[in-house]
């Protein structure tokens, strides 16, 4: 992104300086404004109607250096010259990304100078420097990557992610009986409770269904914990495989990638997406289907139950 200062003698007229946007004023509040570099100086600049004024301007040959200062929500740019240290602008997260691969670029060039006394700024290097933003929402994207979080579509994501689950379809078959099983068998003693009110409690007292009913409360409460424990490692299973196959593609994805892909990441971020992202996988597979499938069941069949007519006394 480029301006042209139209203020006599700040940015000059034959030179067009490469300017990023920043979303903070000098005050630390937020408000339109850039900071331009050209071979000649650097600048914090705000628009003031068809002109732009300028916060502060410093000359490129008294800069030592240009360092970004990360706070919460945001951050500082501070040059130094001449062994002290000012600030030029602040910034919030939105705009940090950007602002730091010009930093890096302009801080390549102060170091190169030192050397190279003579050395002229290249102002090349800063139009490889873009917004990376996804086209559809504006929202800045994560680097080296081109997928926006808040456009993806969660129902395909979760189709693809049943791709990995597709060579375990006996055991998820199985999973699901049990957990129809675990329903009847949750639903069942509510209805036996019933039975005992009206057929025993009452002034019919049929005493003789009292220890049927009994004993199969104790029966079903068996057989629930039974079929949950059945299924509970049913599910661990086909979770704990999801996950290794989803592991194993992560990570050979990752050896097909550039060395330069690896010098732009953290250690700590690429270790993160092989082992926490893929566990939370496991967790949705192990503990969030089973639940959301298992309640809107129960929530189905309790509803049928109710709906069901009562017998007068």
């Amino acid at each position: 992104m480029c301006i042209r200062d139209r203020q006599e003698g700040l940015l000059g007229h034959d030179e067009r300086p490469a300017a990023f946007l920043i979303d903070m004023t000098g005050q630390a509040t937020f408000g339109e404004g850039y900071f331009a570099i050209t071979p000649r100086i650097i600048a914090a600049v705000r628009p003031e109607g068809a002109a732009f004024r300028t916060e502060k301007i410093i000359p490129l040959s008294d800069v030592g250096a240009v360092e970004m200062d990360n706070r919460v929500g945001g951050g500082i740019v501070w040059v130094e010259t001449g062994g002290r240290r000012s600030a030029l602008f602040h910034y919030s997260n939105a705009s940090s990304r950007r602002l730091s691969a010009a930093v890096k670029n302009l801080n390549d060039f102060l170091r190169k100078r030192k050397d190279l006394p003579d050395a002229k700024l290249d102002m090349a290097v800063f139009d490889e420097v873009k917004d990376h933003v996804c086209p559809r929402c504006n929202r800045p994207l994560a680097q080296d990557s081109n997928v926006c979080p808040s456009c993806t579509h969660r129902g395909a994501v979760v189709i693809r992610l049943m791709k990995y689950a597709r060579p375990y379809w006996p055991q998820i078959v199985f999973m699901s009986a049990l957990m129809t099983l675990g329903i009847v068998f949750q639903l069942a003693p509510p209805y036996i409770t019933k039975l005992l009110v009206d057929e025993v409690l009452t002034a019919r007292a049929n005493y003789a269904l009292l220890a049927p009913l009994v004993l199969s409360l104790v029966a079903i409460r068996l057989l629930q914990m039974g079929v949950a424990i059945l299924r509970g490692r049913t599910a661990v299973h086909v979770g704990a495989s999801v996950t290794r196959d989803l592991r194993s593609s992560v990570f050979n994805h990752l050896q097909r990638l550039s060395l330069g892909y690896f010098d732009r990441q953290k250690t700590g971020t690429l270790m993160t997406r092989v082992s926490q992202d893929t566990s939370r996988v496991e967790h949705f597979l192990v503990d969030g289907v089973q639940f959301t499938i298992i309640n809107v069941l129960l929530l189905i069949l309790s509803l049928i139950h109710i709906s069901e007519p009562t017998r007068p006394y």
